[in-house]
């Protein structure tokens, strides 16, 4: 399964080790994480030296691919709301979302919809079916 990894690049980077640990079970179940190399210390540096044309055509190709979008939301960050805004509106991509704290926004807990699902990564271990 391709999946997009969604996660703050260019913000905070509190939440990496999360990003970190999420990217690591995906992988281990033989998932294509599409995303994957934004991990590095050093992605924002290296997306930087890219027009950001060619990073949102790159991004926007991504989602177009991707079977399944998973995001670690904890941070502040307008690109993982482009996103999960984007694949609410104009798919039906299913969206899976992380909490490594307790709280999220009103957007993520009064519109979950029936293609998103949250989970809270301190008080739920990631769990279940990823292989399909």
């Amino acid at each position: 399964m391709k999946i997009y990894l969604g996660f703050t690049v260019a913000g905070s980077r509190s939440s990496i080790e999360a990003v970190k640990k999420i990217l690591s079970v995906l992988e281990s179940f033989g998932h294509d994480v599409l995303t994957s190399h934004l991990v590095s210390d050093d992605a924002w540096e290296a997306d930087r030296s890219v027009a950001p044309q060619k990073i949102l055509a790159r991004d926007m190709t991504w989602l177009a691919q991707c079977d399944l979008f998973v995001a670690e939301v904890t941070g502040s960050s307008f690109g993982l709301g482009f996103e999960t805004g984007y694949l609410q509106g104009a798919t039906d991509k299913k969206t899976i979302l992380f909490l490594s704290g307790a709280q999220s926004t009103g957007f993520l807990s009064s519109s979950p919809g029936t293609r998103t699902q949250t989970a809270y990564w301190r008080r739920t271990p990631i769990s279940g079916n990823w292989r399909s």
